[in-house]
Order: structure tokens, then sequence, then C-alpha cells
């Protein structure tokens, strides 16, 4: 005699509600008293960045709704972020360490939520170095494997902290002896290695030539001999990673330096200062033409 199909579907749907009262029982004991409990033991002791129990609450944030998630993250990621204006190396280094982490349990998706936490937090005096030594060593922890597009979210905005730590006020103080042996931060420059970081985890075809733009955009400028050896180095930087970038192909490139080349031609007021950078790369794009003619699928260095 053959089963009553609505038989079978009477005993799922008790179960399955049976299953969805438990899990919203979890859910309102998480929110209830093991968030609050995790809370209690962080600011119980304020001058301690407490890693672990950071970890823990984000992890438990992940098993709820992506609400509640959303809600509480920021205060999160803004008490680890608050331990990087602490003048003590050790708690710095520890908040870094702190903020690495939560990256690898968030996922890389929140990089642009953290990037921009980072940005609005340290601002002024030493804090605008701590952010670019930060963002590198975030970078480099979250990207062991090369993964082209992994950056593509918050390009700009890493791009634009780079160019600042080059070129601008960044760059002014740590040319400035006695800034310059205060900490550690401003004792090594990163923004190059975090350039290089860029390069090999972004989507080549849609972000190539943006990439350059640290460069073209002062070719027009008078250039002196200190810049010019900064543009350099950026070439390099960019195509050492580039070099190691999976989303390039032998296509991607030759649209790349056409590209180049041809954004060259349409500029026709060039100053004699900008000559030089131009021939670099020009000549940059021929080497990459000769390598790509003999068989290599990425770029090659400068």
């Amino acid at each position: 005699m053959g089963q009553d199909p609505m038989a079978s579907s009477e005993v799922v749907i008790p179960v399955k509600s049976a299953n969805c009262v438990k899990f919203s029982e979890i859910q309102s004991c998480l929110v209830g008293t093991v968030l609050p409990k995790l809370q209690k033991l962080l600011v119980s002791d304020l001058a301690k960045v407490n890693v672990n129990i950071s970890l823990d609450r984000l992890k438990v944030l992940k098993i709820l709704s992506s609400d509640t998630t959303e809600s509480q993250l920021p205060s999160i990621i803004h008490r680890i972020l608050n331990f990087l204006k602490n003048h003590l190396d050790s708690i710095r280094d520890e908040s870094r360490s702190a903020l690495a982490a939560c990256l690898k349990v968030l996922g890389f998706e929140y990089l642009p939520s953290i990037v921009g936490a980072l940005k609005a937090t340290l601002k002024r005096g030493f804090e605008v170095h701590a952010l670019g030594y930060t963002l590198h060593f975030i970078l480099s922890k979250g990207l062991l494997d090369s993964e082209g597009g992994k950056v593509d979210c918050c390009f700009n905005e890493l791009l634009c902290v780079i160019d600042n730590d080059i070129f601008g006020e960044v760059a002014e103080q740590k040319d400035v002896q006695k800034i310059a042996s205060k900490m550690k931060e401003t004792k090594k420059q990163r923004c190059f290695d975090t350039l290089k970081l860029i390069a090999q985890n972004v989507t080549f075809r849609t972000h190539g030539l943006k990439l350059l733009s640290p460069v073209t955009g002062r070719l027009q400028k008078h250039l002196t001999p200190k810049v010019k050896l900064k543009l350099e180095t950026i070439l390099n930087y960019i195509a050492e990673g580039t070099e190691k970038n999976p989303s390039v192909d032998q296509t991607d490139l030759f649209v790349f330096i056409y590209g180049l080349i041809d954004d060259w031609n349409r500029k026709t007021e060039i100053s004699l200062d900008g000559v030089s950078a131009k021939v670099k790369l020009i000549e940059t794009s021929s080497e990459m033409v000769e390598k790509s003619s003999l068989g290599m699928n990425h770029c090659v260095r400068i």
C-alpha cells in the first residue's frame, strides 16, 4: 500500500518549524547574553586591545543576521583603530594584528569599510603615518596569494593614501629628521610595497592604466630630481606587482600598452622636465611588448 504524501509532509513541517524555533532561541541567547558579556569583558579593561575578545565578538556576529552585524561591527572596529593613536609601539602593533585578524574573519568584502574607518580615524600628526603603515600591514597579511580583483572594491581609496605617502604632507614629514626618527611608522616607508601589492591583486584590464595615475598626473609639471626618482620607483614597483598578477593576459597587456602610448600621443604640450619620464614609460612599454612576443603572459620588470 502506497504511503500518503500528505502524511509525509505533515511529519516534515513540525520538524522544520521546531528547527526554526530552536535557531531563533540560539540567536536570542547570543544577542541577549553572549554579546553583552563579551562587551563587558572589553570595557572592564579599556587600556588593552584584547584581540581574542574582539575576534570572539566578530565570530558571534557572523552567525547572526546581517542587520545585527552591520549595527555592531563599527563599534568593534573603531575600538581597535583607536589604539593606533597610542604612542606605544607595542600597543599599535597589537592593534594592527587585531585588525588583520578581524579582516580574515570578516572576509575581504569588508576591506572598504575598514579602509574608510582607518582614514576617518587617523587624520592628524603621527596618525597619518600609522595609516599608510597599517594599510600595508593588513594587506600583506590578507593577500598572501596574488588574486586579481581582490582590491578593486577600494582601489581609489588605497591609491589616494599611497599618493599622499609618496608626494603629500606625509612624505614631507618623513623628510624631516626629527619626525622621521620618532616612531617606526616614520622610519620605514611602506607605500611602494603597498603599491606593489595592489598591482598584484587588482583587475588589470580595468585598473591597469589607473595604476599609473600617480605618475601620469605629474608629468605635465616641473619635475625635480627627487620627484623624478620617486616616479621611476613607482613604475618599478608597479611592474613587479603586475608581473605576478594572475588577471593579466597577453591581450590585456597589449591593450594596456596601446592605451599608454595613445594617451601620450594625444598630449601635444609636454614640458621639457616631463620628457625623460615619458621616454621611461615608452621604453617600459617596448620591453613589455618584446617579452610578450616571446610568449610571456605577464609584465616584466622595468
